[in-house]
């Protein structure tokens, strides 16, 4: 499960802990979310900022209620749009790799 966040003023939900909501700076509720979801999109990084090596790819994965985070793939396979993927925290970067076909 990933820490995320609710905000029932704007209807709003976010991965990671905070106080207050981005878009509308109302009170927000911690929620516990679902790891795995659809990816959306992806890219690979050839110009990477300060501090990381250049051809990583970072994807926008789709999870329950709406919610959505941007993780960097850390698997192996295909990636294509519309797969189901599984999101983990590690350390201050959220990673995720594709789920396995059951």
């Amino acid at each position: 499960m990933i820490a995320g966040a609710w905000c029932p003023r704007c209807a709003h939900g976010f991965v990671g802990e905070r106080e207050r909501c981005p878009v509308c700076a109302g009170n927000v509720e911690p929620r516990t979310l679902n790891p795995e979801g659809i990816l959306e999109t992806y890219t690979t990084v050839h110009a990477p900022p300060h501090g990381f090596e250049a051809g990583f790819t970072v994807g926008v994965i789709l999870l329950a209620g709406g919610v959505r985070a941007a993780a960097h793939w850390t698997g192996q396979g295909v990636l294509a749009m519309g797969v189901r993927v599984s999101v983990r925290r590690e350390g201050d970067l959220l990673r995720f790799e594709l789920v396995p076909a059951a």
